[in-house]
């Protein structure tokens, strides 16, 4: 996964700006400057690229980022919940200015077919053609976890999606406690999916879901590949973000982590060549109450499954 240059940023706008009740979606960029600014990643002023006076209302999107035309600028796709029960996704293509275009509509859902409280998103290129696309980790009634893929076509609208992986009750644990992320952790050229699984006697571990590579865009079942005992890690505390940090062409897992005593460390766990996570290895940290974790944030190069503490 690239961010390439110049690095956007995305805010998730924020509602009540109508007053009223009415919200309006208003889409901010930050950019790094290409000039002036580069020695020193300082960040330009902000600006507005598109703005809803009515008829969105922030509460219903789910915002994610990728680059879903494969033109080498990072887009953003929403999820709509819409009142009337139906689902909608749109893709805000960006333009030249780092800003972004009108918003296009692809794949629509009649009402009923998805609870998105039960959906867990993230975005990556599972089939490796240069267009980033959705993923959805998906829960069903039964406790079934299924992955559902949703690819891009080249105007980064989304196709229909398919199945790419299922679990049945208790196969693979509960949804609830999978924390998802996706990288190229084999170094492949196409992504995969890793997460984080909190064991209810307190373990954790790491998983991945290798990309078959195939047209349908399906996974291999999960690889678990490090694991923790009973009270050292968990994902309530973790602030997660991936990337390639020793240079060696495939991505790795990185962790902000609050430990109880109110002093943080970074944490990063390094891939080897079939997709496995390595040994965890310490890095920066700071003593008790000299950084607040609940202040932190980690910014991704794509938006995934959030953690809070």
């Amino acid at each position: 996964m690239s961010l390439g240059v110049p690095v956007q940023l995305l805010l998730r706008g924020r509602p009540g700006l109508t007053g009223g009740g009415v919200a309006c979606l208003v889409v901010c960029v930050l950019l790094v400057d290409g000039t002036a600014r580069a020695a020193d990643g300082s960040f330009a002023a902000p600006f507005s690229s598109w703005g809803s006076a009515s008829g969105w209302y922030f509460g219903r999107t789910n915002i994610q980022a990728g680059d879903f035309n494969g033109d080498g600028r990072d887009d953003v796709a929403v999820w709509y919940n819409a009142s009337d029960g139906t689902d909608r996704l749109w893709t805000f293509t960006a333009n030249v200015r780092g800003g972004f275009n009108d918003p296009s509509a692809s794949y629509v859902a009649p009402d009923g077919w998805w609870d998105v409280t039960k959906l867990k998103f993230v975005t990556g290129d599972f089939n490796g053609d240069g267009r980033d696309d959705l993923g959805a980790l998906q829960k069903l009634a039964d406790g079934t976890i299924k992955m559902h893929t949703f690819a891009t076509n080249p105007a980064g609208g989304f196709n229909d999606p398919v199945v790419s992986w299922t679990a049945t009750n208790g196969e693979w644990g509960s949804w609830d406690r999978y924390r998802i992320q996706a990288g190229d952790f084999d170094g492949d050229g196409r992504d995969d999916i890793a997460y984080w699984y909190d064991f209810a006697d307190g373990r954790g571990g790491l998983h991945t879901l290798l990309s078959k590579g195939t047209a349908a865009v399906t996974f291999a079942n999960p690889v678990k590949s490090w694991e923790v005992g009973p009270g050292q890690f968990s994902t309530k505390r973790m602030h997660a973000v991936i990337g390639d940090y020793d240079g060696d062409g495939r991505d790795d897992f990185g962790v902000l982590y609050g430990h109880t005593d109110g002093s943080l460390r970074m944490y990063t766990w390094l891939t080897k060549p079939d997709g496995r996570f390595g040994d965890v290895m310490p890095s920066w940290g700071t003593g008790p109450n000299f950084w607040t974790f609940a202040r932190s944030r980690a910014i991704n190069s794509y938006t995934s499954d959030y953690w809070t503490l």
